[in-house]
This record gives structure tokens, sequence and C-alpha cells, in this order.
């Protein structure tokens, strides 16, 4: 019978939680699609696109990214290996692994770097560079401040 109930109450914590993770989903889809017409807006003043650049632009940026998403969740996965207690052949195995994807990194780099250039120039491909890094930085450091001290939600405190 404690079984029984424990399972209940299990399934019924599960689907509680599924449907909370439901309902924060299109926040997270809206919030996510907000940041990234920030992002598109940002850049393009950045490197003062011109309308026929920006047309030829944002396709092979977006592959770009795409691409370069994969590979950071490819290195995040490798950085994730469970370490402890490693034998040196299976060290050796995750150090081999992270240069392989770093090489790849390279690789997305050096092959888009020629794509880029096709339609912008070396000055506004180096300003690009420049641009997504400060907006990471500008999108870090407001959330931060939206998490508050220690990295908890910031409240506002009710006046009485």
């Amino acid at each position: 019978m404690k079984t029984a109930i424990n399972t209940l109450l299990l399934l019924f914590a599960f689907s509680v939680g599924v449907a909370h993770a439901q309902r924060q989903q299109p926040n997270r889809q809206e919030e996510i699609a907000k940041i990234e017409q920030a992002k598109i807006a940002y850049l393009t003043q950045q490197l003062n696109l011109k309308t026929e650049q920006a047309e030829m632009f944002w396709p092979i940026y977006n592959e770009f990214s795409e691409k370069r998403r994969a590979l950071h969740k490819e290195r995040r996965q490798v950085k994730n290996i469970y370490t402890e207690n490693l034998s040196d052949e299976d060290a050796l195995k995750i150090i081999d692994q992270m240069i392989a994807v770093q090489e790849k990194e390279v690789a997305l780099h050096k092959e888009y770097k020629t794509k880029f250039l096709s339609v912008i120039s070396p000055q506004q491909l180096v300003e690009l560079f420049k641009a997504e890094r400060e907006f990471m930085r500008m999108l870090h450091k407001k959330s931060r401040e939206r998490r508050g001290p220690e990295g908890r939600p910031a409240f506002e405190e009710e006046e009485d």
C-alpha cells in the first residue's frame, strides 16, 4: 500500500513538474526570440550593414551560428565527462577529443571567413567578432542583474 501511494505521489510530482516546464517553455522561446532580435539589431548597427549586405550576410551568419552552436554543445559534452579516477589512457582520449573540437572550431572560422568576406569588408569582419563578444557581455551583465546577489532571483521588497 505504501509503495502504491509513494508511486502515485512520485507520478503526481513528475506530472506537475512536466506541466510547469511546458508552461515555462513558451516564455523561454519568446525570450530567446527577443534576444535574437536584439542581437540582429545590435550587430547590424555595429557593422553598419547596408540593406544589400544584410540580405546576403544574415543567411551566412545564421548558418555559421548554427554550426558554431553545435560545436559548443560538443565541447560541453566533452568537458562534462566524468573525470574522477580516470586511467591515463582515458585522460588522453578526453584531451584528444577536446583538441579535435577546437580544431573543428578553427576550421569553421576559416571556412566562414571566406564566406563572410564575400559579403562584408575585413574591417566589418573584425567588428563582427568584437560586437558578438560585446553583445554577450551585455547579455551576461543583464542576466546577473536580474538574478541579484549570489545568483538568486532578485525580488523587490514590498513597502508597508
